[in-house]
């Protein structure tokens, strides 16, 4: 069995008779994991690290309590 069949064959069992757009998913999935990877690529060569400990509120929603 040739990969383009086991593909044939799964796209058929995906969508049965529905029509769901297995292709366009895909290539979302392939642009998003295309961005991340290019992003830590990027980011370990310019030697960018993450902060050490994020807060879990944002600074502009941060009140201090008076009471």
């Amino acid at each position: 069995m040739s990969v383009q069949t086991l593909i044939r064959r799964v796209k058929q069992q995906y969508q049965g008779d529905e029509d769901r757009p297995l292709g366009g998913y895909l290539a979302v999935l392939g642009v998003y994991g295309g961005v991340t990877g290019g992003l830590t690529v990027l980011a370990r060569s310019l030697r960018i690290t993450p902060p050490r400990r994020a807060s879990p509120t944002p600074p502009c929603c941060r009140w201090r309590r008076t009471s």
